[in-house]
């Protein structure tokens, strides 16, 4: 199991944590095969008086932390196809609209897409750890370590194509449907229309949503759409998590972005996932 110590210290909104900490700190240690399993059964869920805030209120957060003008986003909301026409009944009653900042919005300047993807997301979890607790490392956010899966890139750039603007709209579930799956398991099992969010999609979540993740001993989030290679080495063996850390009595005082392994099932946590309306 990862060991995680912590300073109990908050310096800006960031934790600080001793070098010495930090060793294993974004990604699992080295698990045996026998450990490896697809899925576990889990029970965990939202907090209770978690529900997903209406999606106007969303884009004119995420326009408002990052200085965005919303109006190609909120007309888009008036128009977005009903959800019932693309996401599988089994799934609709736990999806909803999101909002979510376009991948470039935040590194136009950058080039080079694999630089590009990586400041973006770090710049998403630089805002939310101004609004709460947010520990995560951003020296493992690089090209060479930190990428966007396939699957996820291609459904991303079909839903750009038809929305313009800095935001994005997207219909999306919190974890429960896919709770407990391995990221291999869960993106064999993916619909033909669905795809793992990542970790800019959570870490937009968590900002403009601050219930969620608000309790401990909540479901954590497996974002599938972003792979993480520990070693730097080209085998990108992890996908993202984002989970609750650290409580006082049953509050969460900080989130923690970091990363397991895609073989991993998880009782703690579900796969993220997003639908697209023209593959359905």
């Amino acid at each position: 199991m990862l060991k995680r110590i912590f300073r109990d210290i908050m310096y800006k909104n960031k934790c600080l944590i001793k070098k010495e900490e930090k060793m294993n700190r974004f990604g699992n240690l080295p698990l045996k095969e026998e450990y490896f399993s697809p899925w576990v059964k889990s029970h965990y869920g939202y907090p209770s008086d978690f529900k997903p805030r209406h999606i106007i209120d969303q884009i004119n957060l995420l326009a408002k932390y990052f200085n965005f003008d919303p109006k190609n986003a909120l007309a888009m909301a008036k128009d977005f196809p009903s959800l019932g026409s693309f996401v599988p009944a089994d799934f609709i009653k736990d999806v909803s609209l999101h909002a979510f900042v376009k991948r470039s919005s935040l590194s136009m300047d950058i080039a080079d897409p694999s630089l590009s993807y990586c400041e973006s997301t770090k710049k998403i979890y630089d805002k939310l750890a101004q609004t709460r607790g947010t520990i995560y490392f951003p020296e493992e956010i690089v090209p060479e370590k930190f990428k966007q899966n396939q699957r996820t890139k291609s459904c991303l750039d079909l839903i750009e194509e038809k929305q313009p603007g800095n935001i994005l709209i997207i219909a999306a579930q919190h974890g429960i449907c896919r709770r407990g799956e391995s990221a291999n398991f869960g993106s064999e099992e993916y619909f033909q229309n669905e795809f793992g969010l990542d970790a800019m999609a959570l870490g937009c979540m968590a900002l403009t949503n601050p219930l969620r993740y608000s309790v401990f001993n909540e479901l954590g989030s497996i974002g599938t759409g972003s792979e993480y290679s520990p070693k730097g080495d080209g085998s990108f063996t992890n996908v993202i998590t984002l989970t609750s850390l650290h409580d006082i009595g049953n509050e969460s005082r900080f989130i923690e972005l970091n990363s397991r392994n895609k073989h991993q099932g998880c009782a703690y946590g579900g796969l993220v996932t997003g639908f697209v309306p023209d593959l359905f």
